[in-house]
């Protein structure tokens, strides 16, 4: 897995050498090592890449990167969608583990946790140095 794959800096024409790096890798399947200077062949791997969009310091995946994957699209979850999971997972988790006095815990700890995961997006902005 390769997370935040669009964040590397590009240069002068746009290039990424992280990315075209791995891209050079899945197209031809070869690895270096430097201790033996042979070629080594990888077989069976899967890679999966994590992009954000690209903006602010983000930059657009070139196309001849992006042919080697599936793109999907996940939108940012509302707070009612992450309510209702996390709610389940701490719910249930306090109900097989806690007395019945805590059950009602559930549901505040999960909403002071969202405030301030929202706080935190609107606060902390990420950056090629800092992204979070």
């Amino acid at each position: 897995m390769i997370d935040d794959v669009n964040m590397p800096l590009q240069e002068e024409y746009e290039a990424q050498p992280p990315v075209e790096l791995i891209r050079q890798f899945l197209g031809f399947h070869l690895l270096y090592d430097r201790m033996t200077k042979e070629l080594k062949h990888v077989k069976n791997i899967v890679c999966l890449g994590v992009a954000a969009p690209p903006t602010g310091s983000r930059a657009r995946l070139s196309q001849r990167f992006s042919k080697f994957f599936h793109i999907l699209n996940m939108p940012k979850a509302s707070a009612e969608t992450l309510n209702k999971i996390f709610n389940n997972i701490l719910g249930g988790w306090i109900q097989k583990t806690l007395s019945a006095d805590y059950h009602e815990l559930a549901p505040k700890i999960v909403n002071t946790c969202i405030k301030v995961y929202e706080e935190t997006i609107k606060k902390l902005k990420p950056t090629p140095v800092k992204s979070h």
